[in-house]
């Protein structure tokens, strides 16, 4: 919502200020996919779309396509399990993630 006005979506999408939010994540994730770490940026992710149309740059994630799928429930692979093993691994965390609970 901007300003107490309820936004289009779909019209909010294709518009000027969309493509300058999406190029500012694409910065911040110089290219990266945000989530595995590993491949291109494809996708810019809303976590929440409680500020649409107003979005602080927390709110939005960039993702590779696969990444983006599997979060979409497009899915049931986990594109970033590797990274995520590995940093659990590197770090000493406990490893939940293999056990279905992350």
């Amino acid at each position: 919502m901007v300003s107490g006005h309820r936004v289009d979506y779909h019209r909010y999408m294709a518009s000027r200020e969309w493509a300058l939010k999406k190029t500012e994540v694409k910065n911040r994730a110089k290219g990266i996919c945000e989530r595995c770490l590993v491949a291109p940026m494809q996708n810019t992710h809303h976590w929440t779309y409680e500020h649409l149309g107003d979005e602080p740059l927390e709110d939005l994630g960039g993702l590779c396509r696969p990444c983006h799928e599997y979060l979409s429930a497009k899915c049931i692979d986990d594109p970033a399990k590797p990274t995520i093993i590995a940093l659990m691994e590197k770090y000493g965390l406990c490893a939940i993630y293999s056990k279905g609970e992350f």
